[in-house]
């Protein structure tokens, strides 16, 4: 074997002592090995791409997911708007009928009470 034989082939020699020597390997043994890497390379990127495929798919549902709860906050930040609104209106009209009420002014023995007098007496 000429030196530019083993400096073609430096993956096959190794120096042991000062010396050059030829390692046994197998030129097919290295191939497949070659495979092997570039197999389990292209697996790794299949199943790396697949994961960041997931994470994507995942961040999506979230944002919907998100979205989905901020409208309902909203219609229900206007629901308790429209409802504390309705109890500030019943509050005032009770308020003002108060006064004039006549259930409110009678005594419980009273024959006010009777639900036929008050339909008669309540017209406010």
């Amino acid at each position: 074997v000429t030196e530019l034989d083993l400096s073609s082939r430096s993956n096959m020699v190794a120096n042991v002592g000062g010396r050059t020597s030829l390692i046994c390997v197998c030129v097919c043994q290295g191939s497949e090995d070659e495979g092997r890497r570039l197999k389990r390379r292209e697996k790794n990127r299949v199943a790396a791409q697949k994961s960041r495929k997931r994470q994507t798919r995942r961040a999506d549902l979230l944002h919907e997911a998100c979205e989905l709860l901020e409208q309902r906050n909203r219609t229900l930040r206007t629901e308790v708007d429209s409802l504390s609104e309705e109890q500030r209106l019943l509050v005032e009209a009770l308020t003002a009928h108060e006064p004039q009420c006549p259930i409110m002014h009678c005594s419980s023995t009273s024959t006010c009470l009777q639900p036929d007098n008050m339909a008669a007496r309540c017209s406010v």
